[in-house]
């Protein structure tokens, strides 16, 4: 970081003297880009747009910068700004779209890489993308129309032949692709149990959710089934799971749950908040059984500095990484609150900030002792969602299973205001 410094401050002179380019510009925000500075590059773009309005070159290091630093809507709405100049340019089209499947708008994103192939036709990169937002859509007629364009151009094209793959598989008995998922993905998988016995073909979804509760292990409260009506009050409650309220002493976010766009939102919220640094943000996570790890480790991507915040381990032993890039909201102070209710993705995201950050206090009652993560089948058409346990998950090799979280502070009461006393007494 000192070598950027050292970048910035000569920035600064130059901006001082009046001899700031734009070339200027865009070369140290691309160093602090390369660097994983996302956030912190954008001033020298927006500077070097303010030296000239038509230089393509900074729109597109800008767009850059937002969507690596997850900063998916406000890439859509810049990139719409960046369009009214710079029309059908490829680059700003696909941001816009990759943002947009990235907040999982899957309407939106085939519409902006269709606009993208318009631009270069022969792109099988596009044309695989097309491809598995129409396979997330569960449309596969269109997934495998354009998964083989894409592999007409490409016969390399890896993501389209594993979208066709994908889509073979979905062309068996809904019963069998689940089988599959659970032999696959589940974490506590008993190969004594006669699996293929208790899925049958044509069965309800109430028989599938009896069957998945027959193959699950007795203590595992976390692999379930949805469906039905159920389904749908999922998906209805699914957007609804953000609260803020800006207090004069601090900043409030109450997060419910972490679904798709739970994390868009409240980096938002952290983006708009003015001098962070001399701001006290409470974080409450109470009742929140949890949810994505992406969106919990997304989160701690914005609030974290460059460091791993997490590590999944399957049943296997194979693991996989999440990481926070250099980029940093940093505030005065973090207060976390939580209950016995708090599990999962709260947990990851409560024991991620205390882990790394010197300046957390989590009031409240022990959490619930989850460690694990689960992952999803779902079919549309058949108003059915599978979710089943299938890794563990530690914070620099610290796990949680069955132990929790232990507050700083204890509350035993559940008004909010007994809380806030506390928080006022720091």
């Amino acid at each position: 970081m000192e070598d950027m410094e050292k970048a910035d401050s000569y920035y600064q002179k130059a901006l001082e003297e009046g001899n700031a380019t734009v070339d200027l510009c865009n070369y140290i925000g691309e160093e602090f880009a390369y660097r994983g500075y996302y956030m912190e590059s954008i001033k020298y773009y927006n500077e070097a747009i303010s030296i000239n309005k038509k230089d393509k070159k900074a729109y597109i290091n800008k767009l850059y910068s937002l969507y690596y630093g997850k900063r998916f809507s406000g890439c859509i709405e810049f990139g719409k700004i960046a369009l009214e100049k710079f029309k059908d340019n490829y680059d700003i089209i696909f941001y816009i779209g990759e943002s947009y499947y990235n907040l999982s708008d899957f309407e939106e994103a085939l519409i902006w890489y269709e606009r993208a192939l318009n631009v270069e036709p022969d792109n099988d990169m596009i044309l695989s993308y097309i491809s598995e937002t129409y396979a997330m859509s569960e449309d596969y007629e269109n997934a495998k129309k354009y998964a083989n364009e894409a592999l007409s151009i490409n016969r390399n094209n890896y993501t389209a032949q594993s979208i066709k793959t994908e889509i073979e598989k979905k062309q068996s008995p809904i019963e069998e692709q689940i089988k599959d998922f659970i032999k696959t993905n589940y974490l506590y998988y008993d190969k004594e149990k006669d699996i293929d016995q208790m899925f049958q073909h044509d069965m309800s979804n109430e028989d599938i959710s009896n069957a998945l509760e027959a193959v699950k292990k007795a203590d595992d409260i976390f692999t379930f089934c949805i469906y039905d009506d159920y389904y749908v009050d999922y998906y209805e409650s699914y957007m609804q799971n953000v609260e803020y309220v800006d207090y004069e002493y601090m900043k409030y976010i109450r997060i419910y749950d972490f679904n798709q766009g739970t994390d868009d939102q409240v980096i938002e919220i952290l983006d708009s908040i003015e001098e962070p640094e001399n701001t006290i943000l409470t974080i409450d996570l109470r009742m929140n059984g949890g949810g994505q790890t992406l969106a919990a480790n997304n989160i701690l991507d914005a609030l974290l500095p460059s460091c791993v915040t997490c590590i999944l381990i399957d049943r296997d032993g194979y693991t996989y990484n999440y990481y926070s890039d250099a980029s940093q909201i940093k505030f005065k102070k973090i207060f976390i609150l939580v209950d016995e209710q708090s599990a999962s993705a709260s947990e990851l995201l409560t024991l991620g900030l205390k882990t790394f950050l010197n300046n957390v206090t989590v009031i409240g009652r022990n959490t619930y002792g989850k460690g694990v993560g689960q992952s999803v089948y779902e079919d549309k058409k058949k108003n059915l969602m599978v979710f089943i346990v299938n890794h563990y998950w530690n914070v620099r090799e610290q796990n949680i299973k069955d132990i929790g979280i232990a507050p700083d502070v204890y509350v035993k009461s559940d008004k909010l205001s007994d809380y806030i006393d506390v928080i006022m007494s720091y």
